[in-house]
């Protein structure tokens, strides 16, 4: 399958996020203004987010789709995983949406 996720996913910067260590769990994502929400990825890598199912990709580099789901065309929204701090359980991710260039997931 083109999109198995193997056990260990490299992001951009050669970082390395042990898929084991995000699925089955609880994430808070959190926005540059502050908005967050919870997630719960599943042990597929997918989770529901404001009525969107999302599903981590391998890449490279490893990244998720917003509006993978068609609802507006021509604006498809790439996150990249940019660093994972294990320590505090934090995921930063670029994005290409102009108005929120990173966010994060914290458990």
């Amino acid at each position: 399958m083109k999109d198995r996720v193997p056990p260990i996913l490299r992001g951009s910067m050669g970082v390395e996020l042990d898929f084991e260590s995000a699925i089955g769990s609880r994430w808070i994502v959190v926005w540059e203004n502050g908005h967050n929400a919870p997630i719960e990825v599943d042990a597929e890598g997918r989770w529901e987010l404001f009525d969107f199912r999302y599903r981590l990709r391998a890449g490279p580099p490893l990244h998720f789709r917003w509006d993978e789901q068609g609802g507006y065309p021509g604006n498809e929204v790439v996150q990249t995983v940019r660093a994972y701090d294990p320590v505090n359980q934090v995921i930063t991710w670029t994005t290409t949406h102009p108005a929120y260039k990173r966010i994060w997931w914290r458990r």
